[in-house]
């Protein structure tokens, strides 16, 4: 019986190690992920404009939320903090969307300054959005 152990636990060896362990996501999966959310913020952006709404705090949040569960998942630390300093700007953008006053407000500009740092460091470890 152990040695029946010994040998599934050798012949599983190779399959663990492909799989890099379970650790997480690797980099360029991860980092896709990230780019396609952050890319369906402006195609809801246009058609949220097309169609008269206004509900840009809700597309900010949803992409974050995306963004999120994408750096999370990634093996790669610095992707992982790159990802969700976005998505914590996302979320900081959101809530100021909901603000009296969206776009002229101290919040609406510290968010949008902070996303642009952020999308700097996204940028270094994922590469361009395109």
């Amino acid at each position: 019986m152990r040695l029946r152990s010994v040998l599934l636990a050798a012949a599983l060896l190779p399959v663990v190690a492909a799989c890099g362990g379970g650790d997480g996501v690797d980099k360029k999966t991860s980092c896709d992920q990230m780019k396609n959310a952050i890319n369906s913020i402006g195609t809801l952006q246009v058609k949220e404009n097309g169609e008269g709404a206004d509900n840009f705090a809700e597309i900010y949040s949803g992409a974050a939320t995306k963004i999120r569960t994408a750096a999370n998942a990634s093996e790669d630390a610095n992707v992982k903090s790159a990802g969700t300093e976005v998505a914590d700007a996302l979320d900081e953008l959101a809530k100021a969307q909901n603000s009296a006053d969206p776009g002229g407000s101290p919040e609406a500009l510290e968010a949008s300054s902070k996303l642009a740092t952020a999308a700097g460091s996204f940028e270094k470890h994922c590469g361009p959005v395109e």
